[in-house]
């Protein structure tokens, strides 16, 4: 099925549907290295915003922790990918992904990594280059083992010139991954890579990014909140940040 297809069709469910789809994807830049990207069940977020502004709510002051606490269910992923430092086969590296493990985990994950896929330049992605956990690691080694997705092999950037693997094509000079252990590059092969999207990516962050902007306008109205916009945002982020915590407790969150 091609992008073109794909959003024919989503236009038409998104008509049939008189209003936003059930899932939708807030997309966004923090800077000029790093792209985001927050999956979450428009349905599941709304009863908070009938509660936040009900009648018997209004001036009264809300917590957004408590918010972000009861939207976590409604959150279904976050990925943060930035620019590659070194060319890298131009992959955009993933510094931080993260699924909903108990409503559709498999299908929050590939959601999750195909907003990667489609917010990178080139649609190639690479892993963390310093710090990747053992979830993380193994779902690379799917992908690497899988051979489902176009793998395109790093060649070691720290190694003089004359030591590499293909000295004269730096495009694919990169950092290679080591980690924290000091662990040697080829324990790791599947870090060693970059992996190239598969064409349905650009479709479907097209769909879940015009699904957000619809939900966002439909808020508008129902509250006649000229901030509702920034609520919704900083809710969002919150309830991201809850289910990260949830799902990797201790860990950094970059």
């Amino acid at each position: 099925m091609t992008d073109t297809i794909y959003e024919r069709v989503c236009r038409r469910l998104l008509r049939e549907s008189g209003g936003a789809a059930r899932l939708a994807a807030w997309v966004y830049e923090s800077s000029s290295f790093d792209r985001i990207a927050i999956l979450y069940d428009t349905v599941a977020l709304r009863p908070i915003f009938d509660d936040l502004y009900s009648e018997q709510r209004v001036g009264a002051s809300w917590n957004p922790n408590v918010g972000a606490r009861a939207a976590r269910e409604a959150i279904r992923g976050k990925i943060v990918i930035v620019a590659p430092k070194n060319p890298c086969w131009g992959a955009w590296e993933v510094k931080m992904a993260v699924a909903q493990q108990r409503v559709d985990a498999a299908e929050n994950a590939r959601t999750i990594y195909g907003l990667g896929y489609a917010m990178s330049d080139e649609g190639i992605l690479m892993s963390d280059r310093s710090s990747v956990s053992l979830p993380a690691k193994r779902a690379w080694m799917r992908i690497f083992s899988g051979k489902k997705r176009r793998s395109k092999e790093f060649d070691d950037v720290s190694l003089p010139k004359e030591q590499r693997r293909t000295p004269d094509f730096p495009g694919d000079d990169c950092k290679l991954y080591v980690g924290s252990g000091e662990t040697p590059p080829e324990k790791n092969p599947q870090l060693q890579h970059a992996y190239e999207s598969q064409g349905w990516e650009a479709g479907e962050l097209r769909w879940l990014s015009s699904s957000h902007e619809t939900f966002v306008a439909e808020l508008s109205a129902a509250t006649n909140d000229p901030f509702v916009t920034r609520v919704l945002h900083r809710l969002l982020k919150e309830a991201a940040q809850e289910l990260w915590e949830n799902e990797y407790p201790g860990e950094d969150n970059d």
